[in-house]
């Protein structure tokens, strides 16, 4: 009779282990494919970029800089699931699945779906040069 009673909390130790542990990596899991943090950090890192550049024009799926004082013109573009900056290759954001930007007076509106399915939409400030 002891031998089954040390079998039975035995393995309702062993089940409550394993639960703990399942729940873990589900937690784990769940953690690592949310985007939040990395659509903050493109939030601030995009307000800093433009606080750089004037906005010469906005269609919906770019956004073309051009640098004050100089000719040369830079463009934020969405191409193999990744927001980045050319010319050359400044990467902002990545596994992107679609997004769209919209500019209004004093900012841009954008909206990003990621390949997991989050979406989110936010708003970057935007700074008028030589005002």
């Amino acid at each position: 009779m002891e031998a089954l009673v040390s079998l039975a909390v035995l393995s309702l130790i062993m089940f409550t282990l394993l639960s703990a542990v399942r729940i873990y990596q589900e937690a784990d899991l769940q953690s690592r494919s949310d985007k939040s943090s990395e659509w903050l950090q493109f939030l601030h890192l995009m307000e800093e970029e433009l606080s750089l550049y004037e906005i010469a024009l906005v269609d919906g799926r770019r956004v073309r800089l051009k640098a004050p004082g100089e000719n040369r013109h830079y463009e934020v573009i969405l191409r193999n699931k990744k927001i980045y900056k050319t010319p050359g290759h400044h990467p902002y954001l990545y596994e992107v699945a679609n997004w769209q930007v919209l500019y209004f007076e004093g900012g841009l509106y954008v909206w990003v779906k990621f390949a997991n399915g989050q979406t989110f939409e936010g708003v970057v400030p935007v700074v008028e040069h030589g005002k």
